[in-house]
């Protein structure tokens, strides 16, 4: 031990004692004073963690507030465009054999169309077909109502045959190469789930890339949309573009 400085000497081995001594209390002093510190953080941090949290539940309900709020908006919208569409055709022009759009399918596809909100869609029915274009306006109104972009109903005369029920139709070269746009492939999957179509997505060259033609065929006879048991997309095609 007497390497260490001051060892051999009394004065400074008491004044080293005293040294060591004062520097132990501060030491102690500084230990409470961090361990006092540390408590009162770490309640700050508690109570500010709390505080976030529950700013977080509350923005995560005001945004389902306004997501159900925006969504009674639209099936508003829905039954007013449904409402007018009907008033345009005239009671006396409607059979008893119209196709109808239930309030619940109405509703489905706005809530699963809604995703895609200005996706660009070009309604078309049979020309001189009155049960089919009085369909297509019905259909209309529900994909303005889900933000589509779709500017009213065009009449076209079919080459090749004319649709029956709805045909869902994308760019001939994306359906072929297995490029379905995401708003086609849910659209359809939409209207196979309601029974409104069967699980065929056609294609054709003059429909623009990313957009999609909804084209409404005729009234079908004896096979509902909903019989078919194909699990994937067959790709078909159809006369010369209307």
């Amino acid at each position: 031990m007497s390497i260490l400085p001051g060892w051999g000497s009394l004065e400074s081995t008491a004044n080293w004692y005293w040294g060591f001594h004062v520097a132990g209390m501060v030491f102690i002093f500084l230990l409470a004073l961090c361990e006092i510190l540390a408590f009162n953080y770490g309640g700050r941090a508690d109570t500010l963690r709390g505080v976030a949290e529950g700013a977080r539940a509350e923005k995560r309900q005001q945004e389902m507030d306004v997501a159900h709020a925006f969504h009674a908006a639209e099936v508003e919208a829905l039954k007013k465009e449904l409402e007018q569409a009907e008033w345009k055709t005239g009671a006396s022009q409607r059979q008893q054999t119209d196709r109808q759009l239930s309030p619940v399918q109405g509703s489905a596809l706005i809530h699963a169309l809604s995703p895609f909100r200005g996706q660009k869609i070009t309604v078309v029915c049979i020309k001189n077909d009155a049960e089919g274009c009085r369909f297509a306006e019905i259909l209309k109104a529900v994909f303005v109502a889900s933000g589509w972009n779709c500017e009213g109903v065009n009449q076209a005369a079919y080459s090749g045959g004319h649709p029956v029920g709805i045909e869902v139709t994308v760019n001939q070269a994306e359906g072929q190469a297995g490029r379905i746009p995401q708003p086609a492939d849910r659209l359809i999957k939409a209207l196979i789930t309601l029974g409104l179509a069967g699980q065929e997505i056609f294609v054709h060259p003059t429909v623009p890339a990313g957009e999609i033609e909804f084209r409404v065929g005729r009234r079908p006879t004896t096979k509902t949309a909903s019989e078919s048991k194909s699990k994937a997309y067959p790709i078909l095609g159809r006369g010369p573009s209307p």
